[in-house]
């Protein structure tokens, strides 16, 4: 279920990409709706990465991490929904006000906020990452959890430093009888986008290949189907409830699926 919460962010990020393309001026609403799902693909990815290294235990009895450090992770899909919450009212009420930074408006406040939660999530990560790595390439995986890292976090900086280019370039752009302001601050960079999201879908299909995991293959795998599986992995319910158990300490649930759990 968390592989394919992760790979989701591919059509998830195309979805929210072509509903801009089509409606450039509701963009300002349906934009932070990638940044949250790509909240929810770190918290899958953290919660893969526990998978692993109880795996990579023999006994699966110690714990992947602090219940402080799984808190520190799983504020970043919290925070991201109350930014959404906020942009979603605020801009309704004609309060967000995209192009201004003054501090009476909440694009500056929605910034802050995006920008801290991020840097918490992720340098929580890559350090528990570094500190359990010796231990994760004794798993035989098909493809090391350091190349899933980068290929997830690749999307990631990759909308990051596009976003940043663009911010950059939209003040010295101005619109023609071809081009106007919206396609190019909104229409061109979301095309772009998606463009790149195809390059990904390749690298994804590679590194997230389901090989391992399909039935008869090295004692692997379930009977459960593929749509079925879909519907678990989309199970929000679910999905918090695996955030809790982790919180806990209680994430591997011995039921022997995938490395040392349900992944």
């Amino acid at each position: 279920m968390k592989i394919i919460r992760i790979i989701l962010l591919l059509p998830i990020f195309s979805l929210v990409s072509l509903l801009c393309i089509l409606t450039p001026a509701s963009a300002i609403y349906i934009l932070p709706l990638g940044d949250l799902y790509e909240s929810l693909a770190f918290a899958a990815f953290f919660l893969l990465l526990c998978t692993y290294i109880r795996a990579s235990e023999p006994h699966f009895h110690s714990r992947p991490c602090t219940p402080v450090q799984a808190c520190k992770i799983f504020q970043f899909p919290a925070i991201m929904l109350l930014v959404v919450i906020i942009t979603e009212i605020t801009e309704a009420k004609g309060v967000y006000c995209e192009a201004e930074t003054k501090v009476y408006f909440a694009k500056i406040w929605c910034t802050i906020l995006k920008s801290v939660t991020t840097i918490l999530a992720i340098a929580t990560l890559l350090p528990l990452f570094k500190t359990h790595l010796p231990l994760l390439r004794t798993l035989p995986l098909p493809h090391s959890p350091t190349t899933q890292l980068l290929a997830f976090k690749g999307i990631v900086l990759l909308n990051v430093l596009q976003t940043l280019i663009f911010s950059f370039l939209t003040p010295h752009l101005s619109a023609t009888n071809k081009l106007m302001t919206l396609d190019l601050t909104v229409v061109i960079p979301r095309l772009l986008l998606s463009v790149e999201m195809v390059g990904f879908a390749g690298v994804f299909w590679w590194v997230y290949g389901v090989g391992g995991y399909v039935v008869g293959t090295a004692g692997r795998g379930n009977s459960e189907g593929g749509w079925k599986a879909l519907g678990q992995a989309l199970n929000v319910v679910g999905f918090v409830e695996e955030m809790v158990r982790e919180v806990k300490g209680k994430g591997w649930r011995g039921r022997g699926k995938g490395c040392g759990g349900e992944v």
